[in-house]
């Protein structure tokens, strides 16, 4: 089974309650449109950054990986990561400008089995039997998804937190 990566929009009383009990990362409950939740972690971040696991230095890398890490024993990962209410403002403003098309392009031609290999692009058994053409439907969907979903949290002025589990 894939991993989930889950986001969700968080009020800084709802940071603050997080970052005292941690653990609790696993029972948040938000309606439908103050979470997001994805199997293409790898993918994603691979088309809009270059890397499977970008380097903190990439503009774009707190959008899946969040901006500061918190232990929780409670995930399987080891923690989440939270992401400023400031920071979801300039990534909300960067995902705006990033080029569909020549995403979906590189997703075309991708060699899903050598990405497999060679950068860590892992979700084969969520993409697994579709072609490039259906691969870079389902990618683009998530990319639009995360741009709205970034769009709504800035104009709520709202922090974001991220786990895998």
């Amino acid at each position: 089974m894939a991993m989930v990566t889950w986001i969700y929009m968080l009020t800084d009383a709802e940071v603050a309650a997080l970052k005292k009990a941690p653990d609790t990362i696993t029972s948040l409950d938000k309606p439908a449109g103050e979470q997001l939740a994805t199997q293409l972690y790898t993918s994603i971040n691979y088309f809009l950054t270059g890397a499977a696991y970008p380097a903190k230095k990439h503009p774009l890398s707190a959008v899946l990986g969040g901006e500061k890490h918190v232990k929780a024993k409670s995930v399987e990962s080891g923690g989440f990561a939270l992401t400023t209410a400031a920071t979801v403002a300039r990534l909300s403003a960067a995902l705006t400008k990033v080029e569909l098309a020549k995403i979906k392009s590189a997703i075309k031609k991708a060699d899903f089995d050598e990405l497999r290999d060679t950068e860590e692009v892992d979700e084969e058994c969520v993409l697994e039997g579709s072609d490039n053409n259906e691969a870079a439907a389902e990618i683009i969907a998530e990319i639009k998804a995360l741009q709205k979903f970034f769009a709504a949290a800035a104009k709520k002025e709202r922090s974001l937190v991220t786990y895998t589990d």
